[in-house]
């Protein structure tokens, strides 16, 4: 099945219905909430969906998740948890909701460090461990937002 907003960042949706993409790196910025929603295909029904995987901090054309030191995970039973030796995250959060055939999976991100530009791999598997997973090339980076817009807000 193909749809055009399979990953959207700060409510830009991007396709990602390839195994492999590369998208215009989008801008996160420290102290700054930032959200990251999936909709997660799944042809058997969305409940079945049980763990997704979002990898971090990854470089190069052919990322692979065992080159990650950071992730945020996603669990039907136990929620949210990060993964992050760096301390890129100050907080992580999540909300899913199903309908027949999509997992919609959003974070709010707030970041206390920057990240060089990454690669993101997203995975998510079901109960009986059948996996999928697609690649994102120079999907973000974090940063400190400019001094001409933190002065405005001050």
């Amino acid at each position: 099945m193909k749809y055009s907003d399979g990953l959207q960042i700060n409510g830009k949706a991007f396709d990602i219905s390839k195994f492999s993409q590369t998208i215009p790196t989008q801008k996160l910025y420290v102290n700054d909430t930032s959200d990251i929603s999936l909709k997660i295909y799944r042809h058997d029904g969305s409940q079945n969906i049980q763990h997704v995987i979002v990898f971090m901090n990854l470089k190069g054309n052919d990322p692979k998740s065992s080159q990650s030191n950071t992730r945020i995970e996603f669990d039907k039973t136990n929620g949210v948890s990060i993964v992050d030796p760096n301390n890129v995250f100050k907080s992580v959060a999540a909300k899913a909701t199903y309908d027949t055939n999509f997992m919609h999976l959003s974070f709010k991100i707030v970041a206390q460090k920057p990240m060089d530009t990454t690669n993101l791999i997203v995975r998510a598997w079901d109960k009986n461990l059948s996996s999928s997973q697609v690649v994102v090339l120079d999907a973000l980076k974090i940063g400190y937002l400019p001094a001409t817009f933190s002065s405005m807000a001050q």
